[in-house]
């Protein structure tokens, strides 16, 4: 099974690079542009936490959030077996184990914001 404190520091990480990053930052005015900011709650095994994005920060915080624009729920395992390109998320939503709730849209400029920091969120050991 795969360890959800991993995934979990694994998001903070991301944070933290996205906020050092110009070029992540640089997406996230282009995504946000006309809008205050976007929230993504994660629902990872029973971990509940949020990112919250304006055009020049990212926030990690724990936590369930009121109002968020994309909910993913997901296993660890599916969590883990999607980013690391293992299984597909269309797979993973026919089996049951991944959840997308609400502007799944916005999916696509988290992926490209996470390439671009250079961190993706995982339980699975890096490559040597």
């Amino acid at each position: 099974m795969a360890d959800v404190s991993k995934i979990v520091k694994g998001f903070k990480q991301l944070v933290d690079a996205i906020n050092k990053s110009d070029s992540a930052k640089g997406i996230l005015a282009k995504w946000l542009e006309g809008y205050v900011g976007r929230i993504h709650a994660f629902e990872i095994e029973d971990k509940k936490f949020h990112i919250v994005f304006w055009p020049d920060k990212a926030k990690f915080v724990d936590g369930e959030t009121h109002a968020p624009d994309l909910v993913i729920r997901a296993t660890a395992d599916a969590w883990t077996d999607m980013v690391t390109g293992k299984k597909k998320w269309s797979d993973l939503l026919r089996e049951g184990t991944l959840f997308i709730i609400g502007a799944a849209n916005e999916i696509q400029p988290f992926i490209q914001i996470a390439w671009t920091a250079g961190v993706i969120p995982s339980a699975a050991k890096p490559p040597d």
